[in-house]
């Protein structure tokens, strides 16, 4: 069957911290769930949870890049099962870095 990935987040109005040993699935305040849906939309029961992380200060914009196909192959992109998978995101920083440095992403694993 066609398979299809979706993100559905928001962009939170405050910084926040993502403070461990709480009573959440994935023991942190923030959790990302990922789970499979059928082609109707209904839950399968397949899902996994991973631990978010703290928002120091608020973007202005981000999101998942949509891909032409030509960019998928030249990107690796591969949205199969159990494939691994090479994704692109594109953000605005609410202000330019008083120095250069090099840039850090940091999310969850998995």
């Amino acid at each position: 069957g066609q398979l299809a990935l979706g993100l559905y987040t928001t962009n939170p109005e405050a910084p926040r911290s993502n403070r461990g040993g709480q009573g959440t699935v994935c023991g942190h305040d923030e959790c990302w769930l990922a789970e499979v849906l059928d082609s109707s939309g209904s839950a399968t029961g397949i899902e996994s949870t991973a631990s978010g992380f703290s928002i120091n200060q608020l973007m202005p914009n981000a999101r998942l890049v949509e891909l032409n196909d030509a960019y998928r192959l030249a990107t690796k992109r591969n949205d199969r099962p159990s494939m691994q998978n090479h994704l692109v995101f594109a953000f605005e920083l609410a202000e330019r870095p008083a120095a250069v440095s090099d840039l850090v992403l940091t999310g969850p694993l998995g």
